[in-house]
């Protein structure tokens, strides 16, 4: 009989697994202090022979078995006899049956009769177990007890396992609830939150709008989950009425105090703001001193900038049915939206009116320009021409005309105090610019190696400066006709728009041209006449040579774009001739036609400059943006159309990977149907800060991790291995 044998005895697996079918045996400790063990019958033999093991005065008595278990050779303690533990055993089972003249009296309840109930915690619902009372534990059997299932009776109007005594607890309870809340003050705060931002180089943080609210009552040992989600419910309606209905996820945003310093939840999650408002008294113990304290919920740029996109594409959009529609849109903002369950949507806006194509703004005047070289075309000079052929019957002899009293009444009924639509054309806030103007010339990838000089040596490269004007054409003198005015204008992360036309043709045959500049923001804080405080935002477009050099980086951005995206369909061309056409159609793209402007003045004034595009309208479609700058994943967009063109931009960038030797690729699509405009230029970030500042090096890092590879990748075999 060896030790090994003891260490695979199954009377050891009891503690695993209650139910394991074999006859066992008890043995109990010397120490009556310590538990016995279930051994098997081997193990049982053993010790029964060994000299050492002590002789009880009884060996006859068996516990009750286990669910799986048969155990013999027990008793329950040396200090009673056979009878008298029978006695006590009898005396118990009683009392579980509920029997209240035993001198041995139930205070708990089965294991099995333990309910559940749902608490609101502050990390959210949880379920906890409801203990009616301590579980009881027959002698001898310690823990194995709780593996039964007790039959419980009920004999009176107690739950099993309740004493008298339980039935005043709850009237205690409420007596001794009262009695603290009357002797201590409520110890709850005031707390103030700001939705912020802090942008890429700024060290102070910028508040969104006027996204700021605050709330009373606030519990001063509150976690951090609940103030969180106390805070974000309370700014929600603010953000989206500012905003125009672009939603948030309580996910998007960061909870931090005053310094910016990220309020995170401890364990247990308390005391989230508590250290504000306990101060250590003269003793040294800490005091509560009430106030009110600032937390900030932080929206990150990326964010931010998905936001800024999205009101920038409704604006454009709005601005577009504007000039397309004739009509003006003033007293239109983001009140202006789609609301869900009024009003028609803008596809069945289009769908009402005629198709205008770029071709029709060759006759079309600015909204708010009048032109005095054509005849009005208003109602009042159709019905003074119908008078005049009247009135050629009461022509006097003399050759003059006369009138009627009918005409004199029409004319003076118009003489009445006018409103704001007709004073209007007083206030015309188009300009007419006098410029140079240069048009921006595509290139292939090759002409653009070819424009800039290189080392034959591979580990040398020549230090220089871009000469920009080699992404330029000659120069034309143009008249511009463009609405500066800040209502018209658009504004987007970095550039705002203005729509208007020019004397002759640019873009495609058509004078209609859309005219953008970088601008910074303004803020300041004014006072209104309730006394309110609030802050207005104004757009300032840049000084000439900053526009100037802002804008050139731009035009790079444009000719670039040009050349990688030409660079796929020769791919796509090449892949053709030798597996064939594709199963399914493929998207053609284009980057707009565009120019750069410099205002031509007298007299040392600064000039303007302006980078002008042909407008994306007409048959185009709602702008709309496929793919951003920080992923390679497209965007979700409506129909399967829109999908398609997104995978099919995905594709391209994959492409452009692997065909520039993992150097450079497009991102930022957006646009129409088939044109595109703003877009940004990724590149590897051992070449360095280049291009604009959408060139963001962490989108090339993990754009092999990102990238999913769809069916125009599939068909025309774009290795996925990229080294």
């Amino acid at each position: 009989f060896t030790s090994a044998h003891l260490n695979q005895c199954p009377g050891g697996q009891i503690n695993t697994n209650p139910f394991v079918r074999t006859q066992l045996e008890f043995l109990h400790s010397v120490d009556p202090s310590q538990a016995g063990r279930a051994v098997c019958k081997a193990c049982y033999a053993h010790y029964k022979n060994k000299e050492t093991t002590r002789r009880r005065l009884t060996d006859n008595h068996t516990p009750p078995a286990t669910s799986g278990v048969a155990f013999t050779n027990t008793s329950t303690s040396k200090a009673l006899s056979t009878q008298a533990h029978k006695d006590l055993r009898k005396q118990i089972a009683n009392a579980q049956r509920g029997k209240e003249t035993n001198t041995v009296q139930a205070v708990g309840a089965g294991a099995f009769q333990v309910g559940h109930q749902v608490v609101q915690t502050s990390n959210g619902p949880v379920q906890v177990a409801i203990q009616p009372g301590p579980l009881v534990e027959l002698p001898g059997l310690g823990s194995q007890l709780r593996s039964m299932q007790p039959t419980l009776r009920q004999s009176s109007g107690l739950q099993a396992g309740y004493t008298k005594a339980h039935s005043t607890y709850t009237a205690t309870k409420k007596k001794l609830a009262s009695q603290a809340y009357a002797k201590h003050e409520a110890r709850v705060v005031v707390c103030e939150v700001r939705l912020a931002r802090k942008p890429i180089g700024n060290v102070k943080t910028v508040q969104v709008g006027d996204c700021i609210e605050a709330i009373d009552n606030v519990p001063l040992h509150i976690g951090a989950v609940e103030l969180k989600t106390l805070l974000f419910d309370l700014i929600l309606p603010t953000w989206l009425k500012f905003s125009g209905g672009f939603n948030i996820d309580i996910t998007q945003v960061v909870m931090r105090n005053k310094d910016w310093v990220e309020i995170r939840p401890k364990n247990p999650d308390l005391d989230a703001i508590s250290a504000l408002f306990l101060k250590e008294g003269k003793n040294g113990e800490l005091v509560f001193k009430s106030g009110r304290c600032l937390i900030y919920l932080h929206l990150p740029n990326d964010i931010y900038k998905l936001y800024e996109d999205w009101i920038e594409n409704q604006e454009f959009e709005e601005l577009i049915e504007a000039v397309e529609g004739g009509h003006t849109t003033k007293g239109k903002g983001r009140e202006s939206f789609k609301k869900k369950g009024t009003g028609r949507t803008r596809a069945q806006k289009r769908a009402l009116s005629p198709e205008i194509t770029s071709a029709d703004f060759t006759e079309r005047i600015p909204a708010g320009l009048i032109d005095l070289t054509q005849p009005s075309n208003s109602q009042t000079t159709t019905t003074l021409d119908r008078n005049s052929k009247r009135l050629k019957s009461q022509t006097d002899h003399s050759g003059e005309v006369g009138f009627t009293t009918h005409r004199l009444s029409n004319v003076l009924r118009m003489q009445r105090p006018p409103q704001d639509v007709d004073v209007q054309t007083l206030f015309s806030t188009v300009s007419t610019i006098h410029a140079s103007v240069r048009r921006i010339e595509s290139k292939t990838m090759m002409q653009l190696l070819e424009l800039f000089p290189s080392s034959s040596d591979p580990n040398t490269f020549i230090e220089g400066r871009i000469d920009y004007s080699a992404y330029l054409g000659s120069a034309l003198t143009l008249v511009l006709h463009l609405d500066l005015s800040s209502k018209k204008q658009r504004a987007g992360g970095f550039k705002i728009s203005s729509l208007g036309t020019a004397n002759l043709p640019l873009f495609g045959g058509g004078t209609a041209i859309c005219a953008k500049r970088t601008y910074y923001r303004k803020e300041r804080t004014i006072t209104k006449e309730d006394g309110k405080m609030i802050r207005v935002a104004q757009n300032i477009p840049h000084d000439g040579l900053t526009q100037a050099k802002e804008l050139t980086v731009e035009i790079a951005c444009l000719v670039w774009a040009g050349a990688l995206l030409r660079l796929v369909y020769e791919y796509i061309e090449s892949k053709t001739s030798t597996r064939g056409k594709p199963p399914f159609n493929i998207p053609h793209f284009r980057f707009v036609e565009a120019a750069l402007a410099v205002e031509q003045v007298e007299g040392g004034k600064e000039s303007q400059v302006f980078l002008l595009e042909e407008v994306i309208g007409g048959t185009e479609g709602p702008f709309r943006k496929y793919l951003n700058n920080v992923s390679p994943v497209p965007l979700p967009l409506e129909g399967h159309e829109n999908k398609e063109r997104g995978d099919f931009l995905a594709f391209t960038q994959h492409v452009q990977y692997f065909r520039t030797k993992k150097k450079i690729f497009i991102s930022d699509y957006q646009g129409g149907d088939t044109l595109l405009t703003d877009p940004q230029i990724v590149t590897d970030r051992v070449l360095g800060p280049i291009f604009a500042d959408g060139n963001v090096p962490a989108t090339h890092d993990s754009f092999e991790a990102n990238h999913r590879c769809n069916k125009f990748c599939q068909f025309f075999e774009v290795p996925a291995d990229y080294d």
